[in-house]
């Protein structure tokens, strides 16, 4: 009787193990790069998702009634559920910057290189 028990808590926490992680989550972005001039440019990506996501980059400062910014550049919208358009703008009087957005849906991570000349 205890090796039926044990057998049972045993398939149990390994059929809720599978099941946590869904094989329905995606994340997708249709690209995986993008240059900018230098000064002032704008450029945008789409981001697909099924469930909450959001994105995060080394310099990325929060202000309240501003958009998300870096010293070169800012960036609407940082997170959301589903589809969306992220926009991204450089500021003027700035060139030769790089980083890496990284886009994450729960255990799931996407990565957007940003250039600038």
């Amino acid at each position: 009787m205890k090796t039926f028990k044990l057998l049972s808590i045993l398939f149990l926490f390994t059929l809720s193990t599978l099941t946590s992680c869904s094989k329905d989550d995606i994340l997708e972005i249709d690209t995986s790069i993008l240059t900018f001039q230098s000064g002032i440019d704008t450029k945008s990506f789409n981001i697909t998702a099924t469930g909450e996501w959001e994105i995060t980059c080394e310099g990325l400062e929060l202000g309240y009634g501003i958009p998300p910014a870096t010293k070169w550049f800012s960036i609407t919208p940082i997170g959301g559920k589903g589809k969306a358009t992220i926009t991204i703008t450089t500021k003027e009087e700035t060139s030769d910057n790089n980083t890496t957005l990284y886009i994450k849906q729960g255990s799931i991570e996407r990565i957007v290189e940003l250039k600038q000349n």
